[in-house]
């Protein structure tokens, strides 16, 4: 398996490897997406088949599509392929898309291929009960989808994946979405009206919620989050946090993270969506011992998360988000959060 091979707290490998994937992101999708085609996000869910050992488990994905032609379009995808003996697989998926639209534009059959930057919980090699491996794959993509005059749409879609060090899987899902900008005709999205104000300014938010382990046994604890976010572009922020994952016997883990994520408001300016990844600097108590700590339980893992925020009026906002933590020690998390911001 591709696995990290220093087992140190202080992974730059784990860092760049989990911002990279959002890099991509923040290019194609960032300060310059007023110029391209209109947005969608589309949730799916369906089944998974590992085609190495012909066994089944359930999919589903959430992804966000940005147009960048009548004919082509960039999606940024998590895919969540399920549980399979010894294999829990979910990654980022980064496809470019090409559109044939017919039937006054209401149709739309798709072609889309793209890296697939995968995480999967496996069996350990060398002791220990789990691996938390991450490594390089392949997507390909062929997707259907009907376009109603209410803004939602419904899609089918077929996913083959490609990894050379773990397994390779074919998909197929069902899946809602929704045009996030209105559209002045039935079909596909035209350009959407430029975002004239940035989207964020300064804002301070107090989160909580839960961090599940990534292992077979997927223990949890309470986590807790105070944030400072900062806008730096139209379509861009800053965000300086204080995470505390709780303690699960497994990880007991908090610390700092700086991350930048590309961010833009929908629904007139009542819905933000965004997403990123960064740094966290931090302390884990139930590390697993090493002789190349800084100190005792010292780690620098990488993040990346996905973030919405409802505004309730000019100065108050509900934000959730999904962080997943990227460590070169087998200790791996997801921290899920919900909370009340300020904005000033």
């Amino acid at each position: 398996m591709d696995r990290h091979a220093n087992n140190t707290g202080l992974s730059t490998a784990a860092v760049r490897r989990a911002f990279l994937p959002y890099a991509i992101a923040l290019v194609l999708c960032g300060p310059w997406g007023s110029h391209l085609l209109a947005q969608e996000i589309i949730v799916a869910g369906g089944m998974t088949r590992d085609s190495d050992i012909h066994d089944n488990s359930y999919a589903w994905a959430i992804e966000y599509l940005q147009g960048l032609s009548e004919n082509t379009a960039f999606g940024v995808a998590w895919v969540n392929e399920g549980h399979f003996p010894y294999h829990h697989r979910d990654g980022n998926a980064f496809q470019y898309w090409v559109r044939l639209n017919g039937l006054d534009r209401r149709l739309s059959f798709a072609l889309g291929a793209g890296p697939y930057r995968y995480f999967d919980t496996t069996a350990a090699k060398h002791g220990g009960t789990w691996s938390d491996t991450h490594g390089w794959g392949a997507i390909e993509s062929a997707s259907a989808t009907w376009y109603f005059k209410s803004r939602w749409l419904v899609q089918g879609r077929l996913n083959w994946i490609q990894a050379r060090h773990s397994f390779n899987s074919w998909s197929a899902t069902l899946g809602v979405g929704y045009q996030l900008s209105p559209p002045p005709s039935q079909g596909l999205l035209p350009r959407p009206p430029h975002q004239a104000d940035w989207t964020t300014r300064n804002e301070v938010s107090f989160l909580a919620g839960q961090t599940i382990v990534n292992s077979f046994q997927s223990p949890s604890s309470v986590a807790s989050s105070f944030e400072y976010r900062r806008g730096i572009g139209r379509y861009m922020d800053a965000t300086l946090q204080w995470l505390n994952e709780g303690d699960s016997h497994v990880v007991r883990r908090n610390g700092a993270i700086l991350e930048i994520q590309a961010v833009r408001s929908f629904l007139g300016d009542h819905l933000v969506l965004g997403a990123g990844g960064g740094a966290y600097v931090a302390i884990d108590r139930r590390r697993p011992d090493s002789s190349r700590e800084l100190v005792p339980g010292g780690t620098l893992a990488g993040i990346v998360t996905l973030r919405a925020a409802f505004r309730i009026n000019g100065r108050w906002e509900l934000p959730v988000s999904w962080n997943r933590i990227v460590t070169g020690y087998d200790r791996d998390t997801d921290v899920f959060l919900a909370g009340l911001g300020y904005r000033f």
